[in-house]
């Protein structure tokens, strides 16, 4: 009997040791799993990120090129210059790029998203304002965003007594400019330096300026920045800039 007991209690550690060894494979299936899909991520976006540099090169280089031929046949010290501005503009979007590629590569936490799609699911929640949308971008953020343009459009709204906001996009090289113009109450030059600071009151609602600082650490997580300028005549404009994804 006592040989029985010590049997099963040995049969019972054996089934809690496999146990244990097949958590464990489970584990490190997942982990291995997430880190081929991360890897994957980073080569897609590698490989459209070489393309892309490589088209830019080629025109420099068909340029510079061209402007060779020239200044052999004609001397003309013009092509000099075109030849060294090329040359200048080449080394930059490399720079650019090597830029651009170090930033995706460290923020594997952050994905592809589309502007104006998001806007458009936003902006059904606001259906006493009125809303102009131009343009579109995709950007690197995550689901957060949606919670940073709802706390633009809130602040308008709430301290801006705004009736229409007026959503602008457009990108330049690789950044995503997006503008948020209201007709409400324009903020004060003095305190538009501390409108992003923690706890900072800048009505008389009694709320403070904790939803605004939250807005700034998240679009500075995602590598971009947020200032505000004037509208004309009246209003304010939110100005956000973050990391394009180019395609």
């Amino acid at each position: 009997m006592k040989k029985s007991n010590k049997t099963v209690a040995q049969t019972y550690e054996n089934i809690n040791t496999l146990k244990a060894k097949i958590d464990k494979l489970e584990k490190f299936e997942t982990k291995y799993k997430l880190a081929e899909k991360e890897l994957l991520t980073i080569h897609e976006r590698i490989i459209r990120l070489n393309r892309i540099i490589r088209h830019d090169l080629a025109n420099d280089f068909t340029v510079i090129k061209s402007a060779v031929n020239i200044f052999r046949k004609t001397s003309n010290i013009e092509m000099l210059f075109e030849i060294e501005t090329r040359v200048k503009k080449s080394l930059k979007t490399i720079a650019d790029y090597k830029k651009y590629e170090s930033f995706i590569e460290s923020n594997l936490d952050l994905n592809e998203i589309e502007i104006t799609k998001r806007l458009n699911s936003i902006i059904l929640e606001y259906p006493n304002i009125k809303f102009n949308i131009e343009g579109n971008c995709k950007v690197f953020a995550d689901k957060t965003l949606d919670s940073v343009f709802t706390n633009l459009i809130s602040n308008s709204i709430q301290h801006g007594n705004s009736s229409q906001i007026d959503i602008k996009i457009s990108s330049d090289n690789n950044m995503c400019k997006i503008e948020f113009v209201d007709n409400g109450i324009s903020i004060p030059d003095k305190i538009k330096d501390k409108i992003f600071n923690e706890g900072f009151n800048y009505s008389n609602s009694g709320h403070t300026g904790i939803r605004l600082h939250i807005v700034k650490q998240n679009i500075e997580h995602y590598g971009g920045n947020i200032y505000i300028e004037d509208n004309k005549p009246k209003g304010t404009i939110f100005v956000i800039n973050l990391k394009k994804v180019i395609n």
